[in-house]
């Protein structure tokens, strides 16, 4: 229990409210102390539903009324100030500005105000909360609570810690997320601090939005907005040791939002077995299970042929992040799980820490950066002209129809894959040194497509390229040759 609050009321009465939430405590004792102050100075007069409804008040004059009971308040205007203890409280706000709003932790508040602003500070009930007109500092506690900010004027939410569905306006809107939030904006400006959320979701309209994550999950839909992302670098613990595989499967299967060319082509690719992360964390993974990578290359024309059954395993999501189609999306992981969608042109995705994080550009132009990341990244390019920085740890780097420049840091351990289909693109890789570091994966090319790409190589003396059936053109610079064992 965070503490008590005390206000005057009519008739010398003094009212105790109880909060959950020291955020929600402290804001309501400010809001108690003005009213007591106003009372005592007589320019609030106070009433109570124990001598009836809401009384005329005098011209210049300013008005408080206290609830006790159960049941439907209609304040007049002039009422600025409201005070129930009751159980079940319904109000409608008098649509005066500077309305203050008292409801403690044995309050379940719905309080409508079509006009006007205020503030209400209401305690760990299940409260209702709708605004309209101007700014409005909505504030509850741990129950679970409604709030729509619908103006377009600049509201701040202070969800508390419950699980919170949140309707936000055009205006310039804040959010502070200390629970399960589900986050629904239309347009304007939003910015939500979700440090100490346990889970966020977004659905951000045409708002631009920015968001600083914490250690709980989260899940935004940028909508045709624009979305600037910060995860933490205290992210929350990875659901397991290679942070591979799975985490896109409960966001594509569960919810049912994949992106084209990210799993729904590549499932086709694989005849319905999961992911593109599992063929590769897979592919990865043999040396640990007694085989070396040679012993993968030499498998590549067979694999060609024959196509791959292996299936990686399952975990949880824990950042899933949409950019807006707006473009000039700001994405950047936390430490943990993350799968990045990009939006439109001009977007900037990057991988952080050292947990397995996916990267998957829009059709605009966009750069996915992983050089602040050590897990087994992916990254996908799109439809436009694309710049790809790997990280230091095994990434895969699947082609697209645009024109890509991809930056490679692992030689050896990484993994180029091109999906009839899905690719069709330019492709110019750099910072391979070695022919051996160079491993490329073909998928659903048909038979003899390693062979035809091989006998069809062609090399300036300082890079070598090779051509695929769909009009795909992969370029190596600074290697002159490539035989069957590039191939997986």
């Amino acid at each position: 229990m965070a503490g008590n609050v005390t206000v005057l009321g009519a008739n010398g009465r003094t009212i105790e409210l109880q909060y959950d939430s020291t955020q929600t405590r402290d804001l309501a004792r400010q809001l108690a102390g003005q009213i007591t102050q106003g009372i005592q100075n007589g320019s609030i007069l106070p009433a109570s539903d124990r001598q009836g409804p809401p009384p005329p008040l005098p011209l210049g004059k300013s008005g408080e009324y206290v609830q006790g009971r159960d049941g439907l308040v209609s304040l007049p205007h002039g009422y600025n100030a409201f005070v129930t203890t009751a159980r079940n409280s319904v109000v409608f706000g008098s649509g005066d500005n500077g309305q203050r709003i008292l409801a403690g932790d044995e309050t379940n508040l719905t309080f409508v105000s079509n006009t006007g602003s205020g503030t209400v500070a209401a305690g760990g009930g299940n409260n209702r909360l709708t605004t309209n007109g101007g700014d409005w500092l909505l504030s509850t506690g741990k129950g679970d609570d409604i709030i729509q900010a619908l103006s377009n004027g600049g509201n701040t939410i202070q969800g508390g810690g419950g699980r919170n569905a949140i309707r936000l306006g055009t205006g310039n809107n804040v959010v502070e997320s200390d629970g399960d939030d589900t986050v629904r904006a239309t347009g304007g400006h939003l910015t939500i601090d979700a440090s100490g959320a346990r889970s966020t979701m977004v659905f951000g309209g045409d708002a631009s939005m920015l968001f600083v994550g914490g250690r709980g999950g989260a899940t935004i839909y940028g909508g045709t907005g624009s979305v600037t992302y910060m995860g933490s670098a205290g992210f929350g613990a990875s659901s397991d040791d290679h942070g591979h595989g799975g985490h896109h499967d409960r966001d594509d299967d569960d919810r049912g939002r994949s992106r084209q060319g990210y799993r729904d082509d590549d499932d086709r690719g694989r005849h319905g077995r999961g992911d593109h992360h599992d063929r590769d964390d897979d592919d990865h993974d043999r040396s640990h299970h007694g085989r070396h990578d040679d012993d993968d290359r030499r498998g590549g024309s067979d694999r060609d042929a024959c196509g791959d059954d292996r299936n990686g395993g399952g975990g949880a999501p824990a950042q899933i992040i949409h950019g807006g189609t707006d473009g000039n999306n700001f994405l950047f992981a936390g430490n943990g799980p993350a799968t990045l969608f990009g939006g439109g042109a001009g977007d900037q995705l990057f991988a952080y820490g050292d947990v397995s994080q996916a990267l998957i550009a829009s059709n605009g132009n966009t750069t996915l950066d992983g050089s602040f990341g050590s897990g087994r990244n992916t990254f996908q390019s799109g439809r436009g002209d694309d710049s790809v920085i790997g990280g230091t740890g095994r990434d895969l780097f699947i082609g697209s129809g645009g024109i890509d420049t991809v930056f490679a840091t692992d030689g050896g351990r990484d993994l180029f894959r091109f999906i009839n289909g899905q690719a069709g693109g330019i492709t110019l890789v750099q910072n391979i040194y070695e022919e051996s570091d160079v491993r490329i994966d073909l998928v659903d090319y048909g038979c003899g497509a390693t062979r035809s790409a091989l006998d069809h190589q062609t090399t300036d003396g300082s890079s070598v390229s090779i051509s695929l059936s769909d009009g795909t053109r992969i370029t190596f610079e600074n290697i002159t040759r490539l035989t069957d064992r590039n191939f997986i």
